[in-house]
């Protein structure tokens, strides 16, 4: 599933509107979802710090494997709005979950030191099994 950019011609085409990414990107993943498993990938420009995944299971208790940590420890708006999304369709967020540790750090690097994580994949919980290494 590809994430398009703001400035993409795709929302034209289609009659979307650019500024609702995150409500695009899950009717998108409600379309796809119905054709197989749902693997997102992209640059989101979105910075969700060590927000965590809401996957809980039947019993209330939270899967450590789960659990995410991140080198990048600001949330911006976007950021909650696009994990509020993830957390209504059962996505997670693979960067940094206990599985995967070395995913944890900053990608976006700046001159000055400083840095960000605003590239991100996500799936279901359920199939995080299909993934050998990230």
């Amino acid at each position: 599933m590809l994430h398009r950019r703001k400035d993409s011609n795709y929302y034209n085409t289609f009659g979307l509107e650019r500024d609702d990414h995150v409500a695009n990107l899950c009717q998108d993943k409600i379309v796809f979802e119905k054709l197989g498993k749902v693997l997102i990938m992209g640059d989101f420009n979105a910075r969700v710090g060590k927000y965590q995944n809401m996957e809980i299971s039947e019993e209330n208790i939270v899967d450590p494997c789960l659990l995410r940590d991140s080198k990048d420890c600001i949330v911006t708006n976007y950021g909650r709005t696009l994990m509020h999304m993830l957390d209504c369709t059962n996505l997670i967020v693979l960067n940094g979950i206990n599985v995967f540790p070395l995913t944890n750090v900053l990608i976006c690097l700046q001159g000055s030191g400083g840095g960000s994580v605003v590239d991100y994949v996500f799936m279901k919980a359920c199939d995080l099994s299909m993934v050998n290494a990230f």
